[in-house]
């Protein structure tokens, strides 16, 4: 799932649609991996990793096969009924993983305040083209308790944009479910190459430093 492999490309392409329907084509940077603070456990990164590549992958298989049988349409109802169940269905033994953006369609996908400060810094890159492939670091979230934060970035492809392009430009049967759905949606006015959001994944570390 890191930058420049072929199936990487793939299901982030599907999260990205998962993201623009509900939470979204997807590729990412070339560039290497950023790491903030302290460099995080090898055991705790490689679980968030896992993390993240386990839930792009169940989405693409069900996002796909809804596009492949219904259209846009289908794409939408998976988004707006299952997506989010299937998400939680990732967040087990405490790792934490979810999709955020900070211009969502399902409330559900907002950031907190740490992700939204790093979804900023990280469109900020993506304009500069230095968008990192992930960001990795070690942060204390209470007296002698840490946790690993990683976010891996989703990049519009062409194909996010029948769910989330110029809003004139989307079909009008697709506008209609989408308003029906969604009455406060922001996830629109995207173009091929925008930083749609990012799969966010926690990893717990026990005092020593290792993973829980």
């Amino acid at each position: 799932m890191l930058a420049g492999t072929r199936s990487a490309f793939h299901w982030f392409a599907a999260v990205s649609l998962v993201l623009a329907c509900g939470r979204g084509g997807d590729t990412v940077s070339d560039s290497a991996a950023t790491t903030l603070d302290m460099p995080p456990p090898a055991e705790a990164a490689e679980r968030a990793r896992n993390a993240a590549n386990a839930l792009g992958r169940d989405l693409q298989t069900r996002l796909f096969a809804a596009l492949d049988s219904g259209g846009p349409g289908r794409a939408i109802a998976f988004c707006s009924d299952s997506a989010q169940a299937w998400t939680a269905r990732h967040a087990r033994e405490g790792v934490y993983v979810r999709r955020v953006s900070l211009r969502v369609r399902n409330p559900l996908n907002a950031p907190d305040a740490a992700e939204e400060r790093e979804l900023l810094r990280l469109d900020s890159l993506q304009r500069a083209g230095a968008l990192p492939a992930e960001v990795l670091r070690t942060a204390r979230t209470a007296p002698g308790d840490s946790v690993v934060e990683y976010l891996r970035p989703i990049i519009v492809q062409e194909r996010c944009l029948a769910c989330h392009g110029e809003r004139e430009r989307i079909a009008p049967a697709v506008r209609s479910i989408l308003d029906a759905r969604y009455p406060t949606d922001q996830a629109t006015g995207y173009r091929t190459g925008d930083l749609r959001g990012a799969l966010s994944v926690r990893v717990p570390l026990h005092p020593g430093g290792g993973a829980r």
